[in-house]
């Protein structure tokens, strides 16, 4: 489980899939682990899914709805937010 720390758009769609955009914590290694200490890692933000039923709540509240999705979300897939378009 990894600790969302904001979530930026939660939708679900007919068939009960859940799409999420949040910033979740220790996501991506900035240094790697050396011999003598750990990865270091930061927050990304991240995008995942989930399927509810029709009669599963999502909480309401922001620390419920962050503890629900970091449970409900198995894979985050790291979004690119680097400016990609270069017109020099």
């Amino acid at each position: 489980m990894s600790d969302v720390l904001e979530i930026l758009s939660l939708d679900v769609d007919a068939d009960g899939l859940c799409t999420v955009d949040a910033v979740v914590d220790n996501i991506v290694v900035l240094y790697p682990a050396s011999r003598l200490d750990p990865a270091e890692c930061r927050p990304a933000l991240c995008r995942g899914t989930f399927y509810i039923s029709d009669d599963e709540v999502i909480p309401v509240d922001e620390q419920s709805q962050r503890e629900y999705v970091a449970d409900a979300v198995l894979y985050w897939n790291v979004l690119d937010t680097s400016d990609e378009a270069d017109f020099d």
